[in-house]
């Protein structure tokens, strides 16, 4: 088995080899089968891809409020497209430098670049503070969407962790794609199918456009192509995706009814911040688990 690939002893996930798990794997196949081919993937990798990238909440946040409330100023669209040119310049450089002799290095840039804890820590902090500077009528949508992205992310670590659910891509029944930078990069970290981290990003996404900026064709088209695009990379089966879906609403959910009472749309600046510390929590608390469970292993 190629370094990178899941070992099936790693995996916690509680149905695995049942019913319920060849049903999942057999309604999923059809998607794994699929080859658009190299322009196609290129360009469907952007919502597959960028919904779960801390990087991309910023240029996200900015739009949302663009749409949500507008902006006379030209200086603020100029920005949210330059935000979201850079954001994409990184992410096609990330999957066409890709070297087929070294998967690993690939998949080294992706944790370095955008999913990086100084990514994590910088994103909130950038998007707010353009909001405020650029005085969005509409940042409270931005500041909506960054607490229910991080507010997600959080419990979908911790469900990664205890899972340990195998990718598809991880198995020789998923063909390579046109592609190869997707397929290193989560081989990489093949033990993380359950619940997708960037169906729930989607859904974060997907809740304040439905709710703050009336754009329901907008939130749901986001919505089915990142899942799709997750399913389609051999990234996730179906379970996964909608687990992520729904674990990303009902956090939403739980938001808007509980700690915002003004209302979703009208979240304040620093609600991002507490929900970003909990996830640096999140990921504090894992590493030091991983280390713990490292030593341990290496005692027996």
């Amino acid at each position: 088995m190629p370094r990178g690939y899941a070992q099936p002893s790693l995996s916690r996930f509680p149905i695995d080899g049942s019913a319920l798990d060849r049903l999942d794997k057999w309604l999923s196949r059809p998607a794994f089968r699929l080859r658009l081919g190299h322009f196609p993937e290129l360009v469907f990798s952007v919502p597959a891809c960028c919904f779960g990238y801390p990087l991309a909440a910023a240029p996200l946040a900015l739009w949302l409020a663009l749409l949500a409330g507008g902006s006379p100023s030209p200086t603020a669209w100029a920005l949210a497209a330059a935000a979201t040119a850079a954001v994409l310049g990184l992410h096609l450089r990330l999957l066409l430098t890709h070297d087929a002799a070294a998967p690993a290095a690939t998949a080294a840039r992706a944790a370095r670049s955008v999913y990086s804890v100084p990514a994590i820590l910088l994103t909130p902090p950038a998007a707010v503070a353009a909001a405020h500077v650029l005085g969005l009528p509409g940042r409270g949508a931005a500041h909506a969407y960054l607490t229910l992205w991080y507010a997600s992310i959080a419990p979908v670590l911790m469900a990664k962790r205890l899972a340990r659910r195998r990718r598809p891509i991880a198995s020789a029944d998923v063909p390579p794609k046109a592609l190869p930078a997707i397929r290193a990069i989560l081989e990489h970290d093949a033990n993380a199918s359950f619940p997708s981290g960037d169906a729930a990003g989607a859904m974060s996404f997907a809740y304040p456009a439905l709710r703050c900026a009336g754009l329901p064709a907008a939130a749901i088209g986001c919505l089915l192509l990142a899942c799709f695009g997750r399913l389609y990379y051999g990234a996730h089966h179906l379970l996964d995706v909608a687990a992520g879906a729904l674990l990303a609403l009902l956090t939403s959910a739980a938001a808007e009814l509980l700690l915002l009472p003004a209302g979703l749309c009208a979240a304040a600046w620093w609600h991002p911040l507490v929900a970003q510390a909990c996830v640096l929590a999140t990921v504090k608390a894992l590493r030091l688990d991983a280390k713990l469970a490292r030593t341990a292993a290496a005692d027996r």
